[in-house]
């Protein structure tokens, strides 16, 4: 009796163990480290990486944690990921508005115009006559290099003087082409990747993810012809230090009015839009400590924009996404189509 209890035993021990859940990094660079630590890349390589590329992670989940822990990543390595993804961001200021010398007053929108700011919250308001307008073709690019690897890619939203201007879902094989009207001064542009997930249940809520770079895309127009703005966002599997992934070209006719190439930082840097973390809570008594601490590191709205650019709040914008269910079409055919 005793033998056959002991070759039960032997039995057991040499039986596989169950394979444990198989768990995916959610944060682009910490997948990058868990696959160099699979390939044995040393600890050491992975540092001298990290401080040379100069990039950061996201905020640190379960799942990323995990797959590190999994992958073998020491305790000191973990602890200098979440020193990194909890250093703050800056936000580069904007712009100084130029002084009043003088001149006409701003003029007030076009009464007869068919637009009313009510009924377009959430898309560029028309501040000038028909006359004043120039009107702007304008392209949008979308490649990213890891929406394979994501269960929910993000889509690419492009926000301009504070109201949504595009969207384009990843690596849409065509840019989105429309035409724009614009007013001569001061504009900006603000890029942003959002996810949002409708959420089951008696009354339809959305769930909301959204960051944001912290480059602007800033630029001037002159009274004259129309112009081509081209706007392509290009993401590296491998990010160079100091390339951000959008780029920015203003033509008029054979005339290159601006070109910024590589702006900004790479998307798994960029802060979250701290309106998307609280609109995931209206009613709750009590944040999650994760999003109480996302709630420490993200950047506001109004931050966003100089104070003559700030347009409508978040909240307007977003309820005016939701009208499309978060895939608006071009601001231009919103307001053609009213």
């Amino acid at each position: 009796m005793r033998r056959v209890f002991l070759v039960v035993v032997l039995l057991s021990a040499s039986l596989p163990l169950a394979a444990e859940e198989e768990v995916a990094a959610q944060d682009q660079l910490v997948a990058e480290i868990v696959r160099m630590l699979e390939s044995r890349v040393s600890e050491s390589i992975i540092d001298r990486w990290l401080e040379t590329s100069s990039r950061r992670p996201g905020p640190l989940n379960s799942e990323d944690l995990i797959a590190l822990t999994r992958a073998g990543a020491s305790e000191g390595l973990v602890e200098r990921l979440l020193d990194l993804a909890a250093a703050p961001i800056e936000v580069e200021a904007p712009l100084a508005q130029p002084a009043d010398v003088g001149g006409p007053p701003p003029r007030e929108p076009d009464a007869e115009s068919p637009i009313s700011p009510a009924s377009t919250a959430g898309v560029p308001q028309e501040a000038a006559t028909r006359a004043d307008r120039i009107t702007a073709h304008v392209s949008v690019e979308y490649h990213t290099a890891s929406v394979e690897e994501e269960e929910r890619p993000w889509d690419l939203f492009i926000y301009l003087d504070g109201a949504f201007l595009a969207r384009v879902p990843p690596n849409k094989k065509d840019p989105v082409r429309f035409a724009q009207p614009l007013t001569p001064g001061h504009h900006r542009l603000v890029a942003t990747q959002e996810r949002h997930r409708s959420r089951s249940g008696k009354k339809r809520r959305w769930s909301h993810e959204a960051r944001v770079s912290p480059a602007p895309l800033d630029f001037e127009l002159t009274d004259g012809a129309e112009v081509k703005i081209e706007i392509v966002f290009r993401q590296r599997f491998f990010e160079r230090p100091g390339s951000g992934p959008l780029n920015l070209t203003i033509m008029r006719g054979y005339e290159e009015l601006q070109r910024l190439e590589s702006v900004g930082e790479p998307p798994g840097l960029w802060p979250l839009l701290c309106e998307e973390i609280e609109a995931n809570y209206v009613g709750e008594d009590k944040l999650p400590l994760a999003a109480r601490q996302d709630l420490k590191r993200c950047v506001r709205w109004p931050d966003l924009w100089p104070e003559a650019l700030a347009g409508g709040g978040r909240g307007a914008v977003r309820e005016h996404l939701e009208q499309f269910d978060f895939a608006p079409p071009p601001a231009n055919e919103i307001q053609s189509s009213r």
